[in-house]
């Protein structure tokens, strides 16, 4: 049997009481008895493909880091995906650019992308959760995370900003209703 959360303590009932075993509160006058779900269960549950935000930026290996440089400011990203044939060969990020142009004293004009970018990329499965995601991203201190498919298909990427914001929003949501449902029936009907 199911359970449905008491919005007035969050004690898991058994789907179907009429009153919360814990406070006593009212279920039965809940219009609709919902399963219990956690904030982590609905939104950290989430596979990747639900969570991650259009399509990447992409640069071919073979550009200049001055032409990387300028298709990031032209699409406002802080990285590129490196594509060779359709396939993810590396990404180029801000920080290649400061440790591996800047402080190496080279001229983006005359460096390869291929040369500066980081490669092999870590990859998340799109099969992947948001939570398995989240803590990968969180050990390895990656902010950006290319999503493949089975066949080594770009999918997406994903940001921890972009996670983050997921976040935010199903809480907010959350809040919102359970505002509702307390400006509506209130605890006890």
């Amino acid at each position: 049997p199911g359970t449905m959360r008491c919005p007035s303590c969050g004690f898991e009932n058994l789907a179907g009481d009429d009153h919360c075993s814990n406070c006593g509160a009212d279920l039965w006058s809940m219009d609709t008895p919902r399963e219990a779900s956690t904030f982590e269960g609905r939104l950290l549950g989430e596979r990747l493909d639900q969570v991650t935000a259009g399509a990447p930026a992409t640069i071919d290996p073979a550009a200049s880091a001055a032409a990387a440089l300028e298709r990031m400011r032209e699409t406002g990203s802080d990285c590129l995906l490196v594509m060779a044939d359709d396939r993810l060969v590396g990404i180029f990020t801000e920080r290649d650019v400061m440790l591996r142009v800047v402080l190496k004293g080279r001229r983006p004009a005359d460096t390869k992308v291929s040369e500066v970018m980081t490669s092999p990329v870590e990859t998340g499965a799109e099969e992947t959760s948001a939570e398995e995601a989240l803590t990968h991203m969180l050990d390895r201190h990656l902010r950006h995370l290319p999503i493949v498919a089975e066949d080594d298909r770009l999918l997406g990427m994903l940001s921890i900003r972009n996670l983050l914001e997921h976040m935010v929003e199903g809480l907010a949501r959350e809040l919102h209703s359970l505002d509702q449902y307390l400006l509506n029936d209130g605890p006890g009907g």
